[in-house]
């Protein structure tokens, strides 16, 4: 057997080379006998813990301090359950904390493993509580069990292999603060003090403040800054104490007299994030502290039953930092900052632009919240005008602003233009003795007049002069218009013009002069009180104070202004002017004459009628005369449409002719003069104008026919037409072949070619249908053809007579006489029995005279009979009329019976039965029969 190892000591990798070997530790030879006394069993400790590393984790970036977790690597021989426990580091080693109870870990392996186990400790206890700042001992042991090891599974020396125990020192602090930096508290109205550090657990911050020159002397009555957890400095009393410890503060020497904090501030943190605490700069009673360098403590504590009793107290047991941190925090208030007062005032107009008008603003910012006074003085500083804000409180950090809005001093009287100086003082309320103050300049002048502007009086542009300008405030205001020539003295002596005159008005005075040096009177004045800061627009149409139009030429303005205020100041602008006056002659821009178009409903013709519109318009305002005239020569007036009328300039004006003469009634229709006259209204001038159109004239019309023809599927014959007023109208309708002459006279004779006349009065300008439902004056169907008619019509309801449509006054006709014919289509008929019952009579009825006419209608191809009878049934006359075509298309057969009978003899007086028959031809077998009564009186 060989035995080798790579290790010197108790432990190491053995390897053993036996050709047998056996659990009790005896070796045999090959013949199973003991070797001799030489040969000894090897005890070998297989199973250890070795390169034992510990390190905690680095809580802070500028000052880097140890904290949990803490971090244990090992290797393990071989895999083998592992126990970590902390413990105590002084006897009897109590342990704490079981960080690995029995795990089962990674050995190294073979052949030469590396293999490294790593656990963690967060430096609490079993109960979870947070050990204090101390030494505690780790404690690392593993143990294995295979076929090799004694195990009877009692008692620790026979539980497997087990490893030697290995120890590690680890000291923990586990509240600690790092990474401290300080703000100090400046100037600004926000500016705060500002703490910004590390917690390496979360826990309850302190930060105390003491007064400038504090320091720190130990002694037995209190803390030391490097022993916060003694005890000896909790506070004593009832809640709520601060500080949480004393730490033996006094001003001055050590024995010099205990100070107590300013300010204590408790604010609980979270861990391992950078955190920030604030102060105001104010102490425990909210009053602002004088400025200096002030000392402040900062240590925090965390509960724990593991920690220090708190205030003689088991049940309040804390883990303090052990080292309280100290520094400085500076305070540098000092004066309180304003930046440079921004006087700006309004600005009015762009014509120029004018400024130094009221409001006035006073913008400025202070660093912090302060009482502040503003007061406005002479350009000097020498004399108090007005004090707008008086020890108010004004926030910091923000643009404050203040007014001063009517420009009036503390007296109310109006202030007078020039240079004024604005002086601000800001006082810190909490400590009054800091004071600032700043000045500044600014310019007054409240009255301005501005963007002026003159259009001048030109023919075809205007018609009045438009003087335009704005005013600061609202003033008084005179616009005083001189003769042309007159010359406006340039001297300040002088200006105002007639500045004792209040308000201004009508100004006679050496600051205007005539060409040969005297004073010019205006023209015309235009006066009265006008709005501030708007545009304003004055008007002139060219005449003087009496009303009349002056003549052309280049006159001369002053505009002057006076203020509505106590006291009252005159405008500081000098305004004055030219003003061109040159109408020239009066021009019709416009004259148009449009009659009527009205609507149509049948037709696509053009054509106006009555009433007229005359639109026109003037270069300037004019006295107009507008006259309907004939084409006489003279032409002698018709109508007066207007007469001397006024009317504006560059308007389009409309005046109407409705067609009518002086008398209302209708003239003769032609060709009329529309004559339009225009004059300058109260003018020495004389430039009229006249515009004049020749117009055709025709009022009444017959128009827009149209013609619907009687049809079998469409019902009667429609003649659809307007008039153009409400007439009289006659239609006569004559039998198909009828002609005419020029003069409208019918061939044959009306006596004979009249069928049908409709006569009757008739709306105006409306769709008029006139109906015909095809029969004669006998109401007998007309037979298929076209039927010429006449329309005429006359305002004058006696100009036709009523009943026979025939005219009576032929001058008072419309002079649309309409011709033109009207097709009757049946083609056949719709209903043949109704149509030969309702067609076929006798006519006179009784017969009265020598004789009788009997109408058959044939409503189709046939053959027609005719049989009289007496009442008794004898038969008195049979006639038979043989075939005949329809009646439509040749008209009804006409018989003239003479009262006699079959054999040529009178027939007695009494009543007779007509018996009619017709038998169809053709296309049918109908048979049709009728009887008609005949009284023979």
């Amino acid at each position: 057997m060989s035995v080798k190892t790579n290790q010197v000591g108790a432990s190491g990798n053995i390897s053993i080379t036996a050709t047998r070997a056996y659990p009790s530790g005896a070796a045999l030879d090959s013949t199973g006998v003991i070797p001799p006394p030489s040969q000894k069993p090897i005890a070998v400790d297989v199973t250890n813990v070795h390169v034992i590393r510990s390190s905690p984790s680095v809580v802070g970036q500028i000052t880097g301090v140890a904290a949990q977790p803490y971090n244990f690597t090992y290797r393990l021989s071989k895999d083998a359950t592992m126990y970590v426990t902390i413990n105590e580091a002084l006897p009897p080693y109590i342990q704490l904390r079981r960080v690995v109870p029995g795990l089962p870990k990674i050995g190294e392996g073979t052949p030469q493993g590396t293999l490294l186990n790593g656990d963690s400790w967060d430096g609490r206890d079993e109960n979870g509580n947070v050990l204090p700042a101390g030494n505690y001992l780790a404690v690392f042991q593993a143990n294995s069990v295979d076929q090799y090891t004694r195990y009877t599974g009692v008692g620790a020396n026979n539980f497997g292999d087990i490893s030697n125990a290995t120890t590690r020192q680890v000291a923990i602090d586990p509240l600690q603060i790092t990474d401290i930096r300080v703000q100090p508290l400046t100037g600004g109205s926000t500016s705060l003090a500002v703490w910004s550090y590390l917690l390496t657990e979360a826990a309850t911050v302190y930060i105390d403040v003491y007064p400038p020159g504090t320091q720190f002397c130990p002694n037995a009555a209190n803390t030391t800054l490097n022993d916060v957890s003694n005890s000896a400095g909790d506070p004593v009393g009832i809640e709520p104490l601060l500080p949480a410890k004393q730490f033996g503060a006094t001003l001055g020497p050590c024995g010099g007299p205990n100070v107590a904090p300013l300010k204590t501030i408790v604010e609980v943190k979270t861990l391992r994030s950078q955190v920030i605490s604030f102060w105001d700069g104010r102490d425990m009673n909210g009053a602002l502290v004088e400025d200096g360098d002030y000392v402040f403590v900062i240590y925090a504590s965390l509960p724990s039953q593991r920690g220090f009793p708190y205030r003689s107290s088991g049940f309040d047991r804390r883990v303090w930092t052990q080292i309280a941190k100290i520094g400085f925090v500076p305070v540098l208030r000092g004066l309180v900052g304003i930046t440079q007062v921004s006087p700006t005032s309004t600005v009015v107009g762009s014509s120029p632009a004018v400024a130094g008008i009221n409001p006035y603003t006073f913008r400025y910012t202070l660093t912090r919240d302060a009482q502040v006074t503003m007061k406005i003085f002479n350009a000097t500083g020498n004399t108090l005008v007005k004090t707008l804000v008086n020890q108010e409180t004004r926030a910091g950090s923000f643009t404050n602003q203040e007014t001063w809005f009517d420009g009036t001093d503390d007296t109310g009287q109006v202030v007078s233009s020039g240079t004024y100086l604005v002086q601000l003082t800001a006082i810190d309320p909490a400590l009054p003795n800091k004071v600032s103050t700043t000045t500044a300049l600014f310019p007054v002048n409240m009255f301005r007049i501005t963007d002026v502007a003159v259009t001048p009086l030109l023919a075809g542009a205007s018609d009045n002069v438009v003087l335009n300008y704005q005013l600061s405030q609202p003033m008084f205001v005179a616009w005083n218009i001189y003769p042309a020539g007159s010359v406006i003295v340039q001297s300040t002596a002088t200006w105002p013009p007639c500045a004792a005159v209040s308000p201004p008005a009508a100004c006679t005075s050496a600051s205007v002069l005539t060409p040969t040096g005297g004073q010019a009177p205006p023209v015309v004045t235009f006066r009265g009180l006008r709005p501030g800061r708007l545009k304003i627009s004055e008007f002139w149409d060219g005449r003087d104070v009496n009303g009349l139009f002056v003549p052309d030429g280049n006159y001369v303005f002053t505009l002057t202004a006076q203020s509505t205020t106590t006291p009252k100041y005159f405008a500081t602008d000098k305004i004055f002017g030219n003003i061109t006056v040159a109408r020239g002659s009066i021009i019709f821009t416009t004259f148009n004459v449009l009659p009527d178009s009205p609507q149509l409903f049948n037709s696509s013709n053009t054509i106006t009628l009555h009433p007229f519109t005359i639109s026109y318009s003037l270069t300037r305002q004019s006295s107009v005369t507008i006259r309907i005239l004939n084409t006489n020569i003279p032409p002698a007036i018709v109508r007066t449409i207007v007469a001397g009328s006024v009317r504006p300039a560059n308007l389009l004006q409309t005046d109407v002719w409705d067609g009518r003469n002086d008398s209302g009634n209708f003239p003769p229709a032609g060709f009329y003069l529309v004559r339009a006259v225009a004059e300058d209204v109260a003018s020495v001038l004389s430039s009229g104008a006249t515009a004049q159109l020749t117009i055709a004239y025709d009022p009444l019309r017959i128009y827009d026919l149209a013609i619907t023809p009687l049809r079998l599927d469409s019902g009667p014959g429609v003649l659809s037409y307007q008039v153009s007023e409400t007439m009289k109208v006659a239609i006569k309708i004559y039998n198909a072949g009828t002609v005419f002459d020029l003069a409208g006279n019918p061939t044959p004779p009306e006596a004979q070619s009249l069928i049908k006349r409709i006569v009757g009065v008739r709306p105006a300008r409306t769709q008029i249908n006139d109906s015909w439902d095809g029969t004669d004056f006998k109401f007998s169907l007309v037979k298929d053809g076209s039927y010429k008619f006449k329309i005429v019509g006359s305002t004058d309801m006696a100009a036709i007579d009523d009943n026979t449509g025939n005219v009576l006054n032929p001058a008072a006709l419309s002079l649309d006489r309409l011709i033109d014919e009207l097709p009757v289509v049946r083609n056949a008929s719709l209903t043949p029995n109704e149509d030969f019952i309702n067609n076929t009579f006798n006519y006179p009825n009784p017969v009265t005279g020598e004789s009788t006419t009997f109408q058959i209608y044939a409503p189709f191809k046939a053959k027609v009979k005719m049989k009289l009878h007496t009442m008794s049934g004898d038969l008195v006359l049979d006639k038979n009329f043989g075939e005949v075509p329809p009646a439509f298309q040749a008209g009804p057969v006409v018989y003239v019976w003479r009262k006699l009978n079959q054999s040529g003899n009178k027939v007695a007086r009494g009543m007779y039965f007509a018996v009619i028959r017709v038998e169809e031809t053709e296309g049918g077998k109908n048979v049709l029969q009728t009887v008609k009564k005949v009284l023979i009186p």
